[in-house]
């Protein structure tokens, strides 16, 4: 527990006791958020849990029962936010924290406080889950305006087949995310008692065409962000969303947030420039975002900066840059400034009682991997020896007064290869093992340290859109790239400096034409070569899953589905992900 700290005291709670999840807070957090937790009690007069009671319009007892503690911090937080600065929180808690209760809860408070809430998720089955959450915030007769088409909302609590409702946390199999929808929605339906359901088509036509809500028959809207998708060529959606954000006192509540700032192909999608335009036509509208990756791209922060202390501090170019230039750290920044002002939130699951796991090590291959690994190494160093040599034709060139920047660090990148590289031998054996496990019964987790959706990134061909190569060649040609790369002249290569000017510059381009015969040479052997290895572990691993099958309790065959939480935009689909051809052919997705 050295690197968290406890959140269990964090609130000066009256009887009756809220209870804890036993959370904890990022000790990078820790310092920030516990100032931002003593702002707000002194803003609250050390009373936040009856803040929150106050605004819910419930007695203790009653949000003693709906919340538990660490959900009254984020409920208090954002509704603090929103009165007094007009601003955003974003509630990054881990799942199972209970993001979905502090968003009924911030329904609640929206009907309450004169607000027209407006909810968005990733999926349109969502929606029954926040109805479980609004039942028990006391909510469940407010009346949703569902914007999706043929969709509706089921009482888990009121199963009509008790016998054979199926879990509502079933993973069901389909072609796509909408056919997963539409089956997971059907099975709803037969199951669960149907509460509510979208208006007919011609009624939301209508309703468009006003651009309003009828009066006293709705108390909230309910969407998925793919009703936004098709805004370059259909803007009904958006532009009744901009109209019911002008004509009312709009309360944005945005569920799985990084999904509402997103890119596509390198480009942020049409969904986030929707709502990005929404925000930007109405800016008095008020948000609430619940992610837990929500610093994942520099893209999320475009959406999420507008009701932030972020918006002083950068425009939407300026910080989508730092965020690119600064990498990991600007992330950890940014995220820690947010805490300190009160305006981002995260609590995670302790960890306390799990038992400690059974490693297994897949160490059968051992003189296979190390062949593999040896091969790797040796054309690291061959370009670490580059390296070298462009730090000379650098220092050569300082002392000649040719402005040019420092070498990229190559020998620094050690580590990074190694751990990528440890990836790309082990993915196979990776999959194998989740299979294996999947059809003896059991759920698999499987914990990656990099999805290298950055090197993925700077291998795709911005013209052709695709990638030329999925075999980890392609990592060791960026490597080399890098190496001859002029900072300050993106694009460029250091070989390419100019030497107009210098008197004497003979030996200068020696070294240089040196240096450029050696790295034609590396690079053709490079792509000579034959790796057995691939550029992106976790494609190969989604691939090599999601072909195989099991047997589920009622003896049904099923395919296995695979699962996300990483937030990456790119995805590499292998012609053979066993690498019957070197993993070579992958098409980008």
């Amino acid at each position: 527990m050295a690197n968290f700290v406890d959140t269990k005291n964090s609130l000066d709670v009256s009887a009756p006791e809220i209870l804890s999840l036993g959370a904890i807070i990022p000790e990078q957090l820790k310092e920030e958020t516990r100032h931002a937790y003593a702002k707000l009690n002194e803003a609250l007069g050390n009373d936040v849990a009856g803040f929150v009671a106050n605004r819910l319009q419930l007695t203790p007892e009653q949000v003693a029962i709906a919340l538990a503690a660490e959900q009254v911090d984020g409920v208090a937080l954002a509704i603090y936010n929103i009165e007094a600065r007009g601003q955003s929180v974003i509630i990054g808690d881990q799942t199972g924290i209970g993001k979905g209760r502090q968003a009924a809860a911030l329904i609640r408070y929206g009907l309450l406080a004169g607000y027209l809430p407006i909810f968005l998720t990733d999926r349109y089955t969502l929606f029954s889950d926040m109805y479980r959450d609004c039942k028990a915030l006391g909510i469940k007769d407010a009346r949703p305006l569902i914007l999706n088409l043929k969709a509706s909302i089921v009482d888990f609590d009121n199963p009509v087949d008790e016998e054979n409702a199926p879990l509502t946390d079933e993973i069901w199999t389909a072609d796509d995310e909408d056919d997963a929808d539409e089956e997971m929605m059907a099975h709803y339906i037969q199951h669960y008692e149907e509460v509510y359901k979208s208006p007919r088509k011609s009624e939301l036509e209508l309703m468009y065409r006003n651009g309003d809500i009828p009066k006293d028959r709705y108390e909230y809207v309910m969407l998925s962000y793919s009703q936004l998708k098709d805004a370059r060529k259909d803007m009904t959606r958006l532009d009744f969303l901009t109209s019911l954000c002008e004509k009312h006192r709009v309360l944005f509540i945005f569920d799985e947030a990084h999904k509402s700032s997103s890119v596509s192909a390198g480009k942020i999608s049409i969904i986030t420039q929707g709502i990005n335009s929404i925000l930007e036509t109405c800016p008095e509208t008020q948000c609430v975002f619940l992610s837990a990756t929500f610093a994942k791209r520099p893209e999320c922060l475009v959406t999420f900066m507008r009701h932030t202390i972020l918006n002083s501090l950068a425009t939407s170019d300026t910080l989508q840059q730092a965020f690119s230039n600064g990498g990991v750290q600007m992330q950890e920044y940014v995220a820690s400034m947010l805490a300190k002002e009160g305006q981002m939130i995260r609590r995670e699951h302790s960890g306390k009682g799990i038992p400690e796991p059974a490693y297994t090590y897949l160490d059968d291959k051992l003189p296979l991997h190390a062949e593999l690994f040896d091969k790797v190494m040796y054309w690291f160093r061959e370009i670490v020896k580059l390296s070298d040599m462009v730090k000379t034709v650098v220092s050569t060139a300082s002392m000649l007064g040719v402005n040019v920047s420092r070498p990229y660090p190559a020998r620094a990148q050690l580590f990074y290869v190694n751990k990528i590289l440890l990836l790309a031998l082990k993915a196979k054996d990776v999959a194998e093992a989740a299979v294996r496990d999947v059809q003896a019964g059991r759920s698999v987790v499987i914990g990656m340290s990099d999805t290298l959706e950055c090197i993925l990134h700077d291998s795709i061909d911005p013209e052709k859109n695709e990638c030329a190569k999925g075999d980890f060649s392609t990592i060791l040609l960026r490597l080399l790239d890098k190496t001859l790369s002029n900072p300050k002249n993106q694009g460029m290569s250091i070989l390419d400096m100019d030497l107009s000017g210098i008197s004497d510059a003979s030996e200068l381009v020696t070294q240089i034409k040196d240096i450029r015969s050696y790295a034609e040479q590396i690079r053709k052997d490079i792509n000579e070569d034959v790796f057995h290895l691939p550029l992106s572990p976790i494609d190969v691993i989604r691939q090599m899953i999601t072909q195989e099958s099991f047997t589920d309790k009622h003896g049904v065959t099923r395919n296995i589905r695979f699962e996300e939480c990483t937030g990456r935009a790119r995805q590499l689909e292998y012609l053979s992900p066993e690498g019957d051809d070197d993993f070579v052919n992958a098409s980008l997705m």
